[in-house]
């Protein structure tokens, strides 16, 4: 295998279960969007906030710093940065959500291209 082809190979080892996670958290949604069920409803809530939290602090704090610097464009960086912003306030909203365990649930839409 050349050096671009094991670049790839340890990429994909990298990327493979971020895009996992990524299809993880959608289905998470989609299964609260169609419960009935408090209880139910709050074990997704519980799932997605852990998947959420782990998901986006391997992102900041491993795969971001590791990719930064081969990255020529820092607009892509700063808009990787935003999403997690976003990420960190569904986050809060989640929590909140969490406690008060009555009302709708945050808006989760713009949550699920992250």
């Amino acid at each position: 295998m050349n050096e671009t082809g094991t670049m790839v190979a340890e990429a994909a080892i990298v990327l493979d279960p971020l895009r996992e996670d990524h299809q993880k958290v959608k289905q998470l949604f989609e299964e609260f969007e169609a419960a009935t069920e408090s209880e139910k409803r709050q074990r997704i809530v519980e799932s997605a906030l852990k998947a959420l939290q782990e998901h986006s602090y391997v992102e900041e704090k491993a795969l971001y710093p590791a990719f930064e610097p081969a990255l020529d464009e820092e607009q892509l960086m700063d808009e990787a940065l935003e999403e997690h912003h976003v990420v960190h306030l569904l986050i809060a909203e989640l929590k909140k959500w969490r406690r008060e365990t009555s009302g709708s649930m945050p808006n989760l839409r713009c949550s699920q291209k992250t």
